[in-house]
């Protein structure tokens, strides 16, 4: 007799990733999702005290971890990167894509989302090789990025 039921590989992930053209990958950790704002301070006819505004805003990349993706999309497009990178003659529309993250719940349900804008990657590393698994393993997938945006899904 079975006890509980049988666990599928897609339980163990809690964030999955889709990208324009690249089709969606799962991943155990993603995270920073941050920004932060540069203050400029001026003094204004002799102030003691200087005046500050807000200037240019900073996105810090994101970094996606322990993962697993179906086919070698991701792989592709960072190596389209790299070569923008080594001076190859890409252009944007070969290495920038706007995804999102979804974060899940135990159920699989989508909980949050992340829009990610001018996503490229900056650093991939190839998971352990498995002969025993039928996914292709991504052990990290590090993204810089324009903006982002959040959305909530109601319960």
């Amino acid at each position: 007799m079975v006890v509980g039921r049988q666990r599928t590989i897609y339980q163990k992930w809690r964030f999955r990733a889709e990208f324009d053209g690249i089709g969606s990958a799962v991943f155990a950790k993603v995270g920073p999702l941050e920004f932060a704002s540069e203050v400029v301070k001026y003094n204004d006819g002799g102030a003691m005290i200087p005046h500050k505004e807000l200037g240019m805003v900073e996105f810090s990349p994101i970094t996606c971890e322990r993962g697993s993706t179906e086919n070698d999309l991701l792989y592709e497009w960072a190596l389209a990167a790299s070569n923008v990178a080594a001076d190859r003659g890409a252009n944007p529309a070969d290495y920038k894509r706007n995804g999102s993250i979804y974060q899940l719940d135990r159920a699989g349900n989508i909980v949050k989302t992340f829009r990610i804008y001018g996503a490229m990657p900056t650093k991939f590393k190839a998971g352990e090789w498995d002969n025993s698994a039928n996914e292709a393993a991504v052990e990290e997938l590090e993204l810089e990025y324009d903006y982002f945006e959040t959305e909530s899904t109601p319960f």
